[in-house]
């Protein structure tokens, strides 16, 4: 992205995994950006589009060794399933 300094993401502990991060929004074109800029901080990015698909892929991560999540991004206002439920 043109100006855009990522300096602070590209500062990694020597053998550290990138950072795993969830998003999820119901607007497939702001997963998209999202996605896009955290990719290039080099982020490892899973996205999703529904509430329902997020608790899914919080449940299939906990426990998991290696598929553990750092963050997770989300829309509080989705339909059905929203980001405060």
């Amino acid at each position: 992205m043109p100006g855009w300094d990522n300096s602070f993401w590209s500062q990694k502990v020597d053998g550290a995994p990138p950072p795993r991060i969830l998003v999820v929004d119901d607007d497939p074109e702001i997963v998209e950006l999202v996605q896009h800029i955290l990719e290039d901080g080099d982020c490892d990015v899973i996205s999703r589009f529904s509430g329902d698909e997020a608790w899914q892929a919080l449940l299939a991560a906990k426990g998991t060794p290696g598929e553990e999540l750092d963050m997770v991004l989300l829309d509080v206002m989705m339909h059905g399933m929203d980001g405060y439920e």
